[in-house]
């Protein structure tokens, strides 16, 4: 990204769209919320827009690798936008089955009241799972199936941090209770595989 484009509040673009039968149903890109530019994470539940910001802000003039994680499920759904490998932000529980074609847009398939905007891509992605196939493992934090030392250490950069802290990592918070602690730890450790 070399210029963002992305001048006032709720200016935004997206780099990342998954459609289904003609409907997006997600957008990943930069938003713009109280003057402060944020990874954004926009999910279609049902009838209704879920979105989640990261807490911190993408700049211009840097290459990221960007990925969104889909898990299909009627009822118990799950997003999750990875920036640099490292998860940003997720919204789970919601309704995300999708019936028909589905497909993928990058570079800027969408800008909503930016200025002129220029980006170079080379490093985006999308995997998508079925609910039926392939469940989410809590402490997976890099989504490869296991639970293993390279998700301690992903664990271990955010420990001591707390929600809206720059390291905080909502993957790493096993217990909900929005701080990286040691109960956290003990639960990652319980479930690691050797």
């Amino acid at each position: 990204m070399t210029s963002s484009g992305i001048a006032s509040d709720d200016a935004r673009f997206y780099l990342i769209t998954l459609e289904a039968s003609g409907n997006t149903i997600a957008y990943v890109g930069w938003r713009q919320v109280e003057s402060v530019i944020k990874w954004n994470l926009l999910v279609k539940n049902g009838s209704e827009w879920v979105s989640r910001y990261s807490t911190m802000s993408p700049v211009v003039n840097k290459w990221y690798s960007v990925k969104l994680a889909w898990l299909e499920d009627s009822l118990n759904g799950h997003a999750e936008l990875f920036v640099d490998d490292v998860l940003t932000c997720s919204i789970d529980n919601i309704k995300t089955a999708t019936s028909g074609q589905t497909d993928i847009r990058f570079g800027l398939p969408e800008l909503y009241n930016c200025e002129s905007t220029t980006l170079y891509s080379d490093s985006c992605g999308v995997d998508i799972a079925r609910a039926s196939s392939s469940e989410m493992l809590p402490g997976d934090m890099n989504r490869d199936g296991s639970v293993d030392l390279y998700d301690a250490i992903i664990a271990a950069a955010s420990y001591g941090s707390v929600l809206g802290d720059q390291r905080w990592n909502p993957a790493a918070d096993l217990n909900k209770d929005n701080e990286i602690d040691l109960y956290d730890m003990l639960i990652l450790a319980s479930k690691l595989h050797t």
